[in-house]
């Protein structure tokens, strides 16, 4: 059985297998040229985000990634034992490490291999990943190739507004921090969040920071929910994180005032249907707090299926906490018949 583990560089399983790694590359590009060109910059220093990949509790595979700017992370220590090549292991593997990339913030990967490498190489293009010119440290060794993948491909010139029959869905820009603030000083609203209620403006700029850095990256979208033909917002809803032709996580939040009305079920009526033609979504994952019975209705209406406890899933304040996971796929949102 095939099992990856997430952990960091400091792992003994990561950490044997890098040396095995390493004794690879000597024999097929030669010990001296490794220790004249690649090692010092194949440490596991700064690497936090590792990848093992098990069969039957022995480890057979690695990887891992680590920043290299504000929105790049690069590609590190790739490797799979030879008895274990071919089963999809280092597939799986890149799948795991760029999906935690997207989550973390990350648009781009970038990555370097050796032009002896040819396994490596056929794996990265096969993945999605192109060539480029050889970057930073690897500017004059030409030995190496870089090649870099994009994670997000929500580029939009400017911010998609959506219209339903109340509600305008538009993006949340600096005059709605006030907007914000009003809606999550309220405990009704943040109890079944992970944060506690807001008091001052400076803590409601870092959500909306956060909201347009997503935008911005391509990794996620939020819009505000205001009430047609009136200024401000009474709310917001959105993808928090995307993976074209794969998944986005749903958030959504609502002022008090405006409960019970059917604006939230209206609004994300509206940005499914954005999501699953527009952006090409395949699953749309929604996470709810246990006790949050008015979330899992409003999931219930617009087709979500709920598929089980995330066992001490959310850790906060101290404290784990259950958490249910509902899901709608594209083909079950096509045939949907709203309640």
């Amino acid at each position: 059985m095939q099992t990856i583990l997430y952990t960091n560089g400091e792992h003994p399983d990561f950490v044997s297998l890098c040396q095995q790694l390493d004794n690879d590359l000597n024999e097929i590009c030669g010990k001296e040229k490794q220790e004249e060109c690649y090692n010092q910059y194949n440490t596991l220093k700064d690497i936090h985000d590792v990848w093992i990949a098990y069969e039957n509790n022995t480890p057979v595979g690695c990887a891992a990634f680590k920043q290299y700017e504000k929105n790049i992370a690069e590609v590190k220590r790739v490797f799979v034992k030879p008895g274990y090549r071919g089963k999809g292991i280092s597939k799986g593997l890149m799948k795991a490490l760029e999906e935690k990339a997207l989550e973390s913030g990350f648009n781009t990967l970038i990555l370097e291999t050796g032009k002896l490498l040819h396994a490596a190489i056929h794996l990265y293009l096969k993945t999605g990943y192109t060539i480029i010119e050889n970057y930073g440290q690897y500017k004059n060794i030409p030995e190496s190739i870089c090649m870099q993948k994009s994670l997000s491909q929500m580029q939009f010139n400017t911010f998609p507004v959506l219209r339903t029959e109340r509600l305008s869905l538009i993006e949340i820009n600096q005059s709605h921090l006030s907007d914000y603030l009003e809606i999550f000083k309220d405990e009704n609203v943040t109890k079944y969040y992970n944060i506690t209620p807001l008091k001052e403006q400076e803590e409601a700029q870092k959500y909306l920071d956060w909201f347009k850095s997503r935008f911005d990256s391509g990794a996620g979208i939020r819009w505000g929910i205001s009430l047609k033909d009136k200024k401000g917002i009474i709310g917001t809803a959105g993808f928090n994180n995307y993976q074209k032709n794969h998944k986005a996580n749903l958030g959504y939040d609502l002022h008090i005032d405006y409960w019970n009305k059917g604006y939230i079920t209206e609004a994300l009526g509206e940005i499914l249907k954005f999501g699953f033609t527009i952006l090409e979504i395949n699953r749309v994952e929604a996470e709810v707090m246990q006790g949050n019975i008015a979330s899992e209705k409003v999931l219930h209406k617009l087709g979500f299926k709920k598929e089980g406890i995330l066992r001490e899933w959310m850790y906060w304040n101290n404290n784990h906490y259950d958490i249910t996971m509902f899901s709608l796929l594209k083909k079950e949102h096509a045939s949907f018949i709203p309640r």
